[in-house]
């Protein structure tokens, strides 16, 4: 069995810049990071933080590696769609 390497919320953007650079992994767009986030839980990387936040960090980590318009805009939307979540959980308060 091998060894499993544990991704949380201290180490995530450590790990999947590592994973990325060390193998030589062009990121232009979401789909890629979506590529690069399957390829690390089949070589035995087990994330262990929230799913929103995940996506949250791999939209930012696409900008980063390529701050083209496109991808400044899924951050917006990202952004957006926090502050929509954000109103429905006050009206139910």
């Amino acid at each position: 069995m091998n060894d499993y390497i544990i991704i949380n919320d201290n180490n995530v953007h450590e790990s999947l810049f590592k994973y990325i650079i060390n193998n030589n992994i062009q990121v232009n767009v979401y789909e890629d990071i979506q590529d690069v986030y399957v390829r690390m839980i089949q070589g035995g990387f087990c994330f262990t933080l929230n799913r929103d936040i995940l996506v949250d960090i791999l939209t930012d980590i696409v900008y980063v590696l390529n701050p083209m318009p496109d991808n400044r805009q899924k951050i917006f939307d990202v952004l957006s769609q926090d502050d929509i979540d954000d109103d429905i959980h006050d009206d139910l308060m």
